[in-house]
């Protein structure tokens, strides 16, 4: 969890490959989506794997802060 320099929060779950596809980790996913999509752009939510199609976690982490 961290406080950005524009004041939105930003969460983020990592999960190596093995564990990323679990049912624990779905419904991690899913709680993280919705306190986003609830929070009116004041949170972001990254459900991080170390390699996603690519991308690093620092990749993943910058897109998704924009």
């Amino acid at each position: 969890m961290a406080e950005l320099t524009d004041g939105r929060l930003l969460a983020v779950e990592y999960k190596g490959e093995v564990y990323a596809s679990n049912d624990d980790s779905r419904e991690k996913k899913q709680v993280g989506d919705r306190w986003e999509k609830s929070s009116g752009g004041q949170c972001l939510f990254l459900f991080a794997v170390a390699d996603d199609n690519g991308r690093t976690v620092s990749q993943q982490i910058a897109d998704k802060i924009g």
